[in-house]
């Protein structure tokens, strides 16, 4: 995630400074995060999905949407200044990763935080989620990732009012503790 946060940065530099140097620095936060996690990157590959940890460290890996996303949007952004096809393919590739897995964040008009059934996202991360998978739903003209947006605003909508916030705030609290409670043991 902060890998691609810095990139988008650089990226934007570039075009208001044209210095090249952030160009070179874009494509080196880009190149380091593609690694895989036994190189130190944040690349995970499992069969056909692969995946940018935002916590690379993690095992099982978490898969946390928001910090896939920023990479995604990094990749995305260096594409942009560069035109170099690897990261367009890298980018295409991500994104259907994510549109074959979103049903693993799916809460019909609620989002999780990550890939753990036990991790609802907050409303904070809910409103963050919803506007990330519709700029990637636009970016890579994904209708299944567009309609996934378009339910979970529904969701922002509820929590936008005090009344019901506090409602879902507790019933967050009450699934989340649900959820540890069911959970089986191994």
């Amino acid at each position: 995630m902060t890998q691609g946060l810095a990139a988008s940065v650089m990226a934007r530099a570039y075009v208001l400074r044209g210095d090249v140097q952030y160009v070179n620095f874009a494509e080196k936060l880009i190149n380091g995060m593609l690694l895989p996690i036994h190189r130190n990157g944040a690349l995970f590959v499992d069969n056909d999905n692969i995946w940018i940890e935002e916590y690379p460290a993690e095992k099982p890996p978490r898969h946390v949407l928001n910090g896939l996303v920023f990479a995604l949007l990094g990749i995305y952004d260096v594409y942009l200044i560069t035109r170099r096809n690897a990261y367009l393919s890298i980018f295409k590739r991500v994104c259907s990763t994510l549109e074959r897995n979103i049903d693993l964040y799916d809460l019909l008009i609620f989002s999780r935080y990550d890939a753990s059934p036990m991790r609802i996202a907050n409303a904070s991360y809910h409103l963050l989620n919803t506007v990330l998978v519709y700029v990637i739903a636009k970016l890579s003209g994904s209708y299944k990732l567009l309609k996934v947006a378009n339910r979970w605003a529904i969701g922002c909508v509820f929590l936008s009012n005090n009344y019901i916030r506090r409602y879902a705030d507790i019933a967050h609290k009450y699934v989340s503790t649900l959820i540890k409670i069911l959970k089986p043991t191994t």
